[in-house]
């Protein structure tokens, strides 16, 4: 049983990786002009009034490499170093774990209505994330 296992797990490995490293092979693009007399592009051949599209080339360029300077309102993201969040978004987060640390300690330390309201707004904005 393992050998037939291993050997269909390498197999299925090798398939996946030789799908994923074939190249796009890009087919040609039609237009047309539908009933309501829009223009619509599809990959295939939907009338014999349907028209070959020849597109050129795309290009992906950089602001920078153009000579743009981007501004960063709320600092830099570390994209580039795994972490998407923003200085703002790090420091709502902060901010909310305060909050949540200050309502914790407010429930802890009061009782009656003012400790059932604030561990119903505890588990609403801190547990719930509402």
């Amino acid at each position: 049983m393992k050998p037939y296992f291993l050997s269909f797990f390498l197999t299925a490995v090798v398939a996946c990786g030789v799908a994923v490293s074939a190249p796009a092979v890009a087919g040609p693009i039609y237009s047309d002009v539908d009933a309501n007399g829009r223009r619509v592009f599809s990959d295939a051949q939907t009338t014999s009034s349907s028209t070959e599209v020849k597109l050129n080339e795309a290009t992906v360029v950089s602001g920078q490499s153009l000579g743009k300077k981007v501004d960063y309102p709320y600092g830099r993201p570390d994209s580039g170093r795994g972490s998407a969040a923003t200085y703002r978004q790090i420091s709502r987060q902060e901010e909310k774990k305060r909050e949540c640390a200050e309502m914790k300690d407010t429930m802890n330390n009061t009782a009656g209505r003012i400790k059932l309201n604030t561990e119903n707004r505890y588990h609403r904005e801190c547990i719930l994330g509402q």
